[in-house]
């Protein structure tokens, strides 16, 4: 199998393990919901954007880790890759048990007046962000050395054991503080059979060189990642600062459903970035990636064209019967779902302009757009448009966004900017009449609140735009042989 045949199994073992797990992850935000009510499920969503937070503690040396391993494996420095994998695991381990303390004693000594729940959990979120930074990490090493097999499961483990986790203990109260300890107990788990499978072992190692290294080349990239969390989130900020918190809870479970999608999406861009370094380390060709590029960008136009308008057509069913307290959220949660393409893409294509040295051009794009943002969200709240004009200008500003980054890439891949302008047009056009046909449908439901005539009026509109669906699976295949990966991921039968 070519190496980039056995990079598209790694990807799709990858993301099957995400889709499937995906499932568990779904009644995880679904149960979370239920029982903690729309004004608790709100500061959830604050107590999220916090633990988001946390993943830029390690100051970027996470980020100058994924980067330099694979560039210095591309120029054949393996002993020197091994050092900076087991500087890095040290550097990280002392950045997030300082940055947790610090929580620790805020919490304790400066947030003695808010709502005990709250205070309990910020606590255990102090916990949580250690044990998930080493997460992060071992997944990160995982990628690196192309262990997709071991890191396929660690993420279908971390989504299962949390979500039995969270479920047990809500079943006997619902507490915010339960919520997080579910998910300490996920990644415990997740984190120990890592160790077991992996073998890793990191030697007490401190390298001030290397640690500044690393820092150099990391650190500008956490500062573009702190600002798109600002990004993301400051629709949220803008809700919290106008609004109420049963409106943050309705808008915060939009949130948290397109965030899971992202990260399903997400997993093609994460998988293919060690090799996007080990190609430019190698030979320093700003277009050594193009193919793997080129069939990337298409593979995962198909794929989200695909599940996007699917998830939207069931949104009507699945709230009414699971979530009627969720019902005003329909529009909020569609339009923040749709927006989870333009998120996908440019996560590819921003980690290819970063593995050629051209993150300074994302910088420029976030705060521009983050400008945007952020203006167009206050004008919508002091217009009185609730949380559907925040969802809207969200969207908008994911467009934005993404059009700008997706741009650049091609420039630079193709070396012209009119083929840059005609391939963001294919890469759009197949998700724009998905999309289409998907909301025509959606709207087309009436609940009727018999339970039997509603599955039935939904599974016949899945039936409609599955029609459309196997001509885009059609692409798929021919973007990456489908065949030929669905034999590489069922084992053959041993012979005795």
């Amino acid at each position: 199998m070519s190496k980039e045949s056995s990079l598209s199994l790694g990807a799709i073992k990858i993301f099957i393990s995400t889709i499937l797990s995906s499932v568990f992850n779904f009644f995880r935000i679904i149960i979370i919901a239920h029982f903690l009510g729309p004004s608790n499920y709100g500061y959830w969503n604050l107590l999220l954007v916090i633990f988001t937070y946390s993943n830029y503690t390690n100051l970027g040396i996470i980020d100058g880790m994924n980067k330099q391993i694979p560039y210095l494996i591309g120029q054949g420095k393996v002993e020197e890759a091994k050092e900076a994998k087991n500087v890095s695991f040290w550097q990280i381990v002392v950045l997030i048990s300082f940055f947790s303390s610090v929580l620790v004693f805020v919490t304790l000594f400066f947030l003695k007046n808010i709502e005990p729940q709250i205070r309990y959990a910020l606590l255990l979120l102090a916990i949580l962000m250690v044990i998930n930074q080493i997460y992060i990490v071992l997944t990160t090493l995982l990628r690196t050395e192309k262990k997709f097999g071991i890191l396929a499961k660690a993420v279908s483990i971390i989504n299962v054991s949390s979500f039995v986790g969270i479920y047990l203990l809500l079943q006997y109260k619902s507490l915010l503080s339960f919520v997080v300890t579910g998910m300490i107990i996920g990644n415990i788990i997740t984190v120990i059979y890592i160790f077991y499978k992996s073998k890793f072992k990191f030697p007490l190692t401190f390298n001030r060189k290397l640690t500044v290294k690393l820092f150099k080349i990391g650190f500008p990239l956490v500062i573009i990642q702190v600002i798109y969390s600002l990004f993301i989130s400051v629709d949220r900020w803008m809700i919290v600062g106008f609004l109420d918190a049963s409106a943050l809870g309705l808008y915060g479970l939009g949130a948290t459903i397109s965030t899971f999608m992202f990260g399903a999406f997400s997993v093609l861009s994460f998988t293919i970035f060690p090799s996007l370094m080990e190609r430019f380390g190698h030979s320093e060709d700003i277009t050594a990636a193009k193919s793997l590029m080129v069939k990337s960008n298409q593979a995962l136009v198909y794929i989200v064209s695909i599940v996007i308008p699917l998830t939207i057509i069931v949104l009507p069913l699945a709230l009414h019967y699971l979530l009627p307290d969720y019902i005003p959220a329909l529009g909020v949660i569609t339009l923040m779902i749709s927006g989870v393409f333009f998120s996908a893409l440019m996560t590819i294509n921003g980690n290819y302009l970063v593995s050629i040295n051209k993150q300074s051009i994302i910088l420029y794009i976030q705060l521009f757009t983050l400008l945007i943002n952020v203006i167009l969200n206050y004008l919508a709240l002091q217009r009185g448009m609730g949380i559907i004009g925040v969802a809207t200008v969200t969207l908008i500003s994911y467009c934005i966004y993404s059009s700008l980054v997706i741009i650049f890439s091609q420039k630079y891949l193709f070396s012209s900017l009119k083929t840059a302008f005609g391939n963001l047009s294919k890469l759009y056009l197949p998700y724009v009449i998905s999309l289409s046909l998907g909301l025509k449908l959606m709207f087309s439901i009436t609940i009727t609140n018999n339970l039997w005539f509603d599955i039935k009026t939904t599974l016949i509109n899945i039936f409609i735009f599955s029609l459309w669906g196997v001509i885009l699976l059609f692409l798929l295949h021919k973007t990456i042989d489908l065949k030929q990966l669905l034999k590489a991921l069922i084992p053959a039968k041993k012979t005795l």
